[in-house]
């Protein structure tokens, strides 16, 4: 089960990573047009549409957002609640103005983290 996971230094970073991701999978789940997804501090500027609402929720109920300890207890969670002993991380965040689109380093940092604490 492939498991969507954003990382941030605190959960609040974590949050403002995942904008990025909520609002572009909001689109596409909705049969909207959607463009590449947004740099964080682009996504800092956007408001959801109401019609978002359920989606968001949605997303937000099954996706592991949060601090390196937090994300790393919450996957621990899932994986004891799913009796699995192996999971799929997709590790799917913003990038910052400042770093590389292409690369978003927060991906590596997202799995680093969740290594050092699980492994």
């Amino acid at each position: 089960m492939p498991t969507i996971v954003v990382v941030g230094d605190t959960d609040q970073e974590a949050e403002r990573l995942a904008r990025s991701l909520l609002y572009f999978m909001s689109a596409f789940r909705s049969g909207e047009p959607v463009e590449p997804q947004l740099l964080a501090e682009e996504a800092d500027e956007v408001e959801f549409s109401p019609r978002y609402r359920g989606l968001v929720e949605m997303f937000l109920r099954s996706w592991i957002i949060g601090s390196p300890d937090n994300a790393a207890r919450q996957t621990a969670s899932l994986a004891e609640e799913l009796g699995v002993s192996e999971m799929m991380i997709n590790p799917v965040t913003a990038a910052n103005a400042s770093q590389p689109a292409n690369r978003a380093p927060n991906r590596e940092f997202t799995l680093r983290a969740l290594a050092e604490r699980l492994l």
